[in-house]
């Protein structure tokens, strides 16, 4: 039993709402064919669809077989394990694609489990990842919008 299990599910479910732009979250993302989760930055709110957001991802490595030149490569942001001490070791962040989640999905994951909420990145690793989708060809104008990168 952990210290969260002694709040009521109303009161976790109120506290989870009011998450900040940053935290990183443990999450399950159903269209990775993978048997461990995933450590997710919750970096913006959905202005078209309420009550959705983007996240983006951190990998323990960069992926040479999907990113598979220079330009791909260069489109994820160094993370330290020094600084974030949820990470297991040196890590990145992938900003070649936003992924969009439910934010009541997220808060009901972390209602289940506190603990799945790791802790907030350090702000110039988030301003790098924040300058990286801003200034990214792979994000389309539509989404840039979407997530107010522009």
């Amino acid at each position: 039993m952990s210290f969260g299990d002694l709040f009521p599910k109303n009161f976790k479910e109120e506290h989870f709402k009011g998450i900040d732009l940053g935290i990183a979250i443990l999450v399950e993302i159903p269209n990775f064919n993978i048997d461990y989760k995933k450590i997710a930055i919750y970096f913006a709110n959905d202005n078209i669809i309420e009550g959705n957001c983007g996240l983006v991802i951190i990998n323990s490595a960069i992926n040479e077989n999907v990113n598979r030149n220079q330009f791909l490569r260069l489109q994820h942001i160094p993370i330290d394990v020094e600084r974030h001490d949820f990470l297991e070791y040196d890590s990145y962040v992938d900003c070649t694609q936003i992924h969009n989640k439910v934010i009541q999905e997220i808060v009901d994951f972390l209602v289940q489990d506190p603990k799945r909420l790791l802790g907030n990145v350090a702000p110039d690793v988030l301003l790098k990842v924040h300058d990286k989708l801003v200034n990214s060809r792979l994000i389309s104008r539509k989404e840039k919008l979407r997530y107010s990168l522009i």
